[in-house]
């Protein structure tokens, strides 16, 4: 009798094994599928998706960190002579320029925002608005062939980055072919443009940007109380009274306290202004669409 029961408990014993083997081979199994297969329907599994990395040598894309500056197109200089009827003479019309002077900084803002490489790119009447840089345009040439713009660029500090004309001419051709309709002839004057500007950026350091970020602030507050920032900017010995001059520059001299209650106000206020100067956006997107077609004949 305890012979027999000692055959069944052996027995009960291997089959308890086999039965366990069984499982593991069958997991074992089925984890070699997840890498192995690709499935019909669904997302891939994490492992294909490596292997398809490492097949194709792709690697991951680089967050861009540094301070993104936020950028000012005033409207721009239309580039008008003096005397408007010798202007006529020479094919100049000064309704269209200054309409022109609209659409050009639009243009431009649209093509500065395409690179990524700035933060809010804003139009404005004028260049009394705060931001951290300032693209000024003024229009050399416009006559439907041949366009020239120049640009200067100017920091929050006052600081001049650059200055440069940027031309193109009109492919022969171009009004003439359908798949230009729509097209801007001029759109590859506005590329060349922001393209020249984002490579003077790449020469700023993430230290540079970020004290333009704070002086912006400050700037922002001290024309609201002059008193109570002032203290906090440092004009140089030459600084000049004529905005934007090319030796006048304004620096950091120390920030204020975070916990400065009219820092927090004035920055609640500066939220406000830019809400505002963000809704007139709309307006120089309509009017750029709506002489469009006008524009274009």
């Amino acid at each position: 009798m305890a012979l027999q029961m000692k055959q069944v408990m052996q027995r009960t014993m291997i089959v308890v094994l086999l039965s366990v083997a069984m499982f593991l081979s069958g997991c074992m199994a089925t984890s070699g599928s997840l890498k192995e297969s690709e499935p019909t329907v669904g997302p891939s599994f994490s492992s294909s998706m490596v292997k398809k990395q490492q097949a194709q040598n792709i690697t991951p894309a680089v967050i861009d960190t540094r301070p993104k500056l936020d950028v000012i197109v005033p409207v721009f200089d239309p580039g008008l002579p003096e005397d408007l009827e010798q202007a006529e003479k020479n094919g100049i019309w000064p309704e269209l320029r200054r309409a022109e002077a609209n659409r050009f900084a639009y243009k431009l803002k649209i093509a500065l925002q395409n690179t990524g490489a700035f933060g809010a790119v804003r139009v404005t009447p004028d260049r009394t608005s705060t931001g951290d840089l300032y693209v000024l345009g003024k229009i050399d040439e416009s006559n439907g062939e041949e366009v020239g713009i120049n640009i200067e660029v100017y920091d929050i500090s006052e600081k001049k980055w650059l200055e440069k004309k940027f031309t193109h001419e009109v492919e022969h051709g171009f009004y003439e072919n359908m798949r230009n309709k729509n097209k801007d002839a001029y759109d590859p004057v506005f590329v060349e443009a922001a393209e020249y500007i984002v490579e003077q950026l790449r020469s700023q350091s993430d230290k540079e940007l970020e004290r333009l970020k704070a002086l912006a602030e400050i700037r922002f507050a001290a024309s609201f109380s002059d008193d109570a920032f002032g203290q906090h900017l440092k004009l140089n010995n030459e600084f000049s009274f004529l905005p934007f001059s090319r030796r006048g520059k304004v620096t950091l001299a120390s920030l204020p306290s975070e916990d400065d209650p009219m820092l927090h106000r004035i920055r609640s206020v500066r939220i406000r202004d830019q809400l505002f100067i963000d809704n007139m956006q709309k307006h120089y997107e309509l009017f750029s669409q709506n002489m469009d077609n006008s524009y274009y004949l």
